[in-house]
């Protein structure tokens, strides 16, 4: 999943499990971008003051 470790301050990750996949909330609560780490490795964008959701499908 996305590496918590390493995380911008501010920044936080909740992970919630279903049935339908597991879910990756980052948080980003600074003024500013921020990248977090997705499971394939890539990087994604969490823009300034919102949350970004990331599926991980079952």
């Amino acid at each position: 999943g996305i590496v918590p470790t390493g995380l911008p301050r501010d920044v936080e990750l909740v992970v919630r499990e279903g049935e339908s996949g597991t879910f990756r909330f980052a948080i980003n609560h600074t003024d500013a971008e921020v990248k977090v780490v997705l499971p394939d490795g890539s990087r994604a964008a969490v823009p300034a003051g919102t949350v970004e959701i990331f599926r991980d499908p079952r």
